[in-house]
């Protein structure tokens, strides 16, 4: 069964994957980089000490990178993979690939999930838990523009009803909705998906709508 750490874990292999040979070639590779390795988890002593020694080795020290960010994509360790992440981050270029590599991937996410039936995305709820999900609606929610709401057929906003319904019925607190609708920083746009939860589902009464609209519009 899928879970956070499964979604953390497409989330930051893929964002390496994307920018692949970028991030091999910008890789500098010597003991201190190695070590850095081992302090973190990343790898073992033992595995650590065979990598320093191929490195003093010049017929083996050309293929490390590959062998190495091999090695990381192929655990399912997430702090694993998350620690190398964290170290290719302290050098500016590699941050910039793995921040687009990860911006690609979440976008892949959101936009599958906008394409989902809702059945089957009441099941990609169901088995996977609603922390990505939420993450997902909120993408969604700050991606609707003006022109949405005046389509005859608004299929983000008519999406973002349909997750935030699946949530609601999974016993997410109300102040989750709060929170996403008040980050959209669009009072047209928070307003349709409360309209269209309040109409669609016996999710929202007449009362528990205004006073969301209060806390989203007024703050209170």
């Amino acid at each position: 069964m899928a879970n956070s750490d499964d979604f953390k874990l497409y989330i930051l292999k893929n964002a390496i994957v994307r920018n692949y040979e970028d991030i091999r070639d910008a890789l500098e590779i010597d003991e201190t980089f190695i070590r850095d390795l081992i302090k973190e988890g990343v790898l073992s002593e033992k595995a650590g000490i065979d990598y320093i020694n191929n490195i003093q080795q010049r017929s083996k020290k050309k293929n490390i990178k590959s062998v190495l960010m091999k090695e990381i994509l192929n655990s399912n360790n997430v702090n694993v993979v998350q620690n190398f992440v964290n170290i290719l981050e302290k050098k500016p270029l590699l941050k910039q690939y793995i921040d687009h590599g990860i911006y690609d991937a979440e976008a892949d996410l959101y936009n599958g999930a906008l394409q989902m039936s809702f059945e089957t995305f009441s099941q990609y709820v169901r088995f996977n838990g609603s922390t990505l999900i939420l993450h997902l609606v909120s993408e969604c929610v700050l991606n609707i523009d003006e022109m949405e709401l005046i389509d005859i057929k608004p299929t983000q906003v008519s999406k973002c009803t349909e997750l935030f319904q699946i949530l609601l019925r999974k016993g997410d607190k109300l102040p989750t909705v709060v929170a996403v609708l008040r980050k959209c920083g669009n009072d047209r746009v928070a307003e349709e998906i409360l309209t269209n939860l309040t109409k669609s589902s016996q999710v929202l009464d007449q009362k528990t709508k205004r006073t969301l609209q209060d806390k989203i519009f007024l703050g209170l």
